[in-house]
């Protein structure tokens, strides 16, 4: 189990409705495209994503786990561990340069593909990156993933994703 100490479903609903607000994204449509009625180009896509990500969150959670254990063991509980953790580190172990990476690579891999498919086949980034993981499969990395404060990627003046 992940020790975290920040709201994972508040953090989700942040994660996916902060991209709505800038009119070069891709429309978001209710419900969200699901993995099933994705391109098998997406469904192949997302299949190198969650390996991704598996191995990035794993190498995050023992950095973040020994960033803990080193706290307890200067005499600190947990919670005051975490609280000490967090303030080093906003974003808790979804900090970690391996997972902004891999969030960041498959941000644009995802942009990149939804230009070479059918408008109805395009895919929000962030439904790629997070809803499609919240197929029960995958709860704890998407209550990690939620403790980022905003998504690692940026736009340009002219509408592109960098």
């Amino acid at each position: 189990m992940v020790a975290i100490s920040h709201d994972w479903q508040k953090g989700i609903r942040r994660l996916l409705t902060a991209p709505r607000d800038l009119p070069e994204a891709i429309s978001w449509r209710e419900p969200p495209i699901q993995k099933a009625q994705a391109s098998p180009r997406h469904r192949r896509l997302f299949e190198e994503y969650e390996t991704s990500i598996d191995n990035a969150v794993h190498t995050a959670l023992e950095w973040w786990e020994g960033k803990l254990q080193v706290k307890i063991d200067r005499g600190a509980d947990l919670e005051a561990a975490l609280g000490a953790n967090y303030k080093e580190t906003l974003a808790g172990p979804a900090a970690h340069p391996q997972v902004v990476w891999v969030i960041r690579r498959y941000w644009l891999a995802c942009v990149a593909l939804n230009v070479e498919v059918p408008e109805t086949q395009r895919v929000p980034p962030e439904v790629f990156l997070l809803s499609w993981l919240m197929d029960g499969r995958h709860e704890e990395l998407v209550k990690m993933l939620a403790g980022m404060p905003y998504w690692p990627i940026g736009m340009d003046r002219d509408g592109n994703w960098i």
